[in-house]
């Protein structure tokens, strides 16, 4: 099996001492006892090479003291038997987690689509996700709508945008870890959309937060129907919350995953994007902030 493909990058915020941590993002765990669903064609890995990295990965992390900072879709849906894997293997960590959407999602066994939002008729909104949250978040240790946690001179935020969009509760909550008066990381599922990734052109569905409604005209002139159609417009709270990450000069990094590829750019100065390699293909981030 191979091994566990670690990227390592460096960014200056201005620390005393330096604070490092593993990023690890798309982990997509699939344990199904009812049916074998396995993703191989999806992912190009086995559920079997999944397991593998993840576990590596926590492996890593422990013998390197390193928090872990989890930006979602850590099951590829939910199982009892990815929640007993998550008791397990995930609980003993020292970790942060900012869920994705495949954290929600249950699935039907036999199903073609694979989740039941999609074949019972249901939207992929925050009514399902009410329902969906009460089996998932009983096996992970924080809060999954917002949460918190201190290292060194650093502040981790992790934020659940995983259906693209932000309430005004976490805005509050937000600028409420800014007055403690730490650099600030925001962890996320769904990146901030920018004109650079944007242009990667990787895939045809984009879903980024906070996609200007222009897009979608960029999207039907370059037939690209599936992105046309998940370009998402936002309430006045996704907005305000996403220009006050962009200007609030203690808010340094955004650490997001979702696309699962390595991107990093830098929004303002002194001031970054980063996207991780998704850990279903075998990766991890060690990043070091000093």
């Amino acid at each position: 099996m191979k091994e566990l493909d670690i990227k390592k990058t460096t960014l200056d915020i201005g620390l005393k001492k330096p604070v490092s941590f593993l990023h690890i993002t798309d982990t997509h765990i699939v344990r199904d006892g009812k049916k074998k669903n396995d993703r191989a064609a999806v992912f190009g890995t086995t559920d079997e090479q999944i397991e593998h990295y993840f576990l590596k990965a926590l492996e890593y992390a422990k013998e390197n003291n390193l928090p872990i900072v989890h930006t979602g879709d850590l099951v590829d849906y939910i199982t009892d038997e990815n929640l007993a894997f998550l008791d397990e293997f995930f609980n003993g960590a020292d970790y942060i987690f900012a869920p994705g959407s495949h954290d929600f999602v249950h699935l039907i066994p036999g199903s073609k689509e694979h989740y039941d939002w999609r074949e019972a008729g249901n939207s992929e909104d925050d009514a399902y996700k009410v329902g969906q949250i009460k089996l998932i978040a009983p096996h992970i240790k924080n809060n999954m709508y917002f949460a918190s946690k201190i290292v060194g001179e650093v502040n981790f935020v992790a934020i659940d945008n995983s259906y693209l969009h932000i309430t005004e509760g976490q805005l509050d909550a937000l600028k409420a870890e800014v007055a403690k008066g730490y650099r600030v990381v925001v962890a996320m599922h769904v990146p901030i959309h920018s004109k650079a990734l944007q242009e990667l052109d990787i895939s045809p569905r984009e879903n980024l937060c906070s996609t200007p409604e222009e897009q979608k005209e960029f999207a039907i002139k370059n037939n690209k129907p599936k992105l046309a159609e998940d370009i998402r417009f936002y309430d006045d709270a996704t907005w305000r919350t996403i220009e006050y990450i962009k200007n609030e000069p203690s808010i340094k990094l955004v650490l997001t995953g979702h696309r699962h590829f390595n991107f990093l750019e830098e929004c303002s100065k002194g001031k970054f994007q980063i996207i991780s390699r998704a850990n279903c293909l075998g990766s991890v981030h060690e990043i070091t902030l000093v």
